[in-house]
């Protein structure tokens, strides 16, 4: 039997074994200088081929044999990759390591099924839906296919159910008539409560890991809190009533209500006056709720980031890298969209996301 030295020893060189591989994985991701490359291409096709000059050349080439199209090339590649991604993070992971990792990988699990069941719900068609897709938890590129087969919203449900595979939300009788009865907000609503509350319930904010976990995961619900308010009240609609906020963010309980009450954006700002997301609306102002929400969602990524610097011997590395390759993957499908729309070079690097420090 080990004793209690030898247990915290071998858990100190699981940590250090991790976040070693992790270094090598991170030297793989683009470099600004990349993303200047990429910028400069005139079309999907030819970034295609000048993504074939970066670590994502296999599955690209593997992708051409199955899609004509270089923008679903594209997208297929980088799914492939971030699911392989995932998977070999949490494989050299073990331990609470690997189930930290699962439960902030789970989000992009509700992500997609709220996704596919969204897109069916109001006939979007499979490449409208697929362009959202990020294969990073348990339902991966396979099993998303699989799901794609069913147009019938009931009949993706009732596939889940049958898989007994592990997800944060149940699929029972209340979401089954959410989704009958179209209710897409109640529906998105019940499955993000129930994944903050499977992953918090998981969590104690005395361990200084799952303390890192913890913060994340009330950002983001406060952010959830608010873009769902800010919607309501650019539409001309009170949130009181309305709006079911998510509990367990770091909100107080006075400043939902005076969101609750808001019936303009200005009202809504201020608010938030006395919150650390006051710098960022006053930077944004109230021009455009798009640039809100890009900001907001920007500021937990540069969060997460930030946590390399946390314990070397800690998760706060791999949450890192995590969200610097699934930010990867979301500038890379940027450009690729934005070529195929026809933006311009500047409104696609406005929309980009670049992860400051070293």
């Amino acid at each position: 039997m080990r004793t209690l030295s030898e247990t915290i020893q071998e858990g100190i060189a699981d940590y250090g074994y991790m976040n070693a591989r992790i270094r090598a994985m991170k030297a793989q991701l683009l470099q600004p200088s990349d993303y200047d490359r990429l910028l400069a291409e005139r079309d999907v096709e030819t970034l295609k081929i000048r993504l074939k000059e970066t670590p994502y050349a296999p599955d690209i080439q593997k992708a051409e044999t199955q899609y004509p199209d270089p923008s679903q090339v594209i997208n297929h590649a980088l799914l492939e990759n971030l699911a392989r991604t995932t998977r070999k993070l949490q494989k050299i992971a073990g331990g609470d390591a690997a189930r930290y990792l699962s439960i902030l990988l789970a989000r992009w699990d509700i992500h997609n099924i709220k996704t596919l069941l969204r897109g069916r719900i109001r006939g979007a068609s499979d490449t409208e839906i697929e362009a959202s897709f990020m294969p990073a938890g348990v339902l991966d590129p396979v099993r998303l296919k699989s799901l794609m087969v069913d147009k019938d919203p009931l009949k993706i449900l009732d596939r889940l159910a049958t898989w007994g595979i592990s997800l944060p939300f149940v699929v029972g009788r209340d979401l089954n008539r959410m989704v009958r009865e179209g209710k897409v907000e109640e529906m998105e609503t019940y499955i993000d409560r129930s994944y903050f509350e499977w992953s918090l319930a998981q969590l104690n904010e005395q361990n200084p890991n799952e303390a890192l976990l913890i913060h994340l995961l009330r950002r983001m619900i406060d952010i959830r809190n608010i873009l769902a308010s800010l919607v309501l009240i650019k539409v001309g609609t009170k949130p009181l009533g309305r709006i079911q906020y998510l509990e367990g963010g770091t909100l107080k309980r006075s400043v939902l209500r005076e969101l609750e009450n808001a019936e303009t954006l200005e009202a809504a700002y201020e608010a938030l006056q006395n919150t650390r997301y006051r710098k960022i609306l006053e930077e944004k102002g109230i021009r455009s709720l798009g640039l809100v929400e890009r900001a907001l969602e920007w500021s937990i990524l540069q969060e997460a980031y930030q946590m390399r610097f946390s314990d070397p011997l800690g998760i706060g590395i791999a949450i890192a890298y995590l969200f610097a390759k699934e930010t990867e993957i979301m500038n890379i499908r940027t450009i690729t969209y934005g070529l195929v729309f026809g933006l311009s070079k500047a409104e696609i690097r406005e929309d980009l996301v670049f992860l400051t420090g070293s």
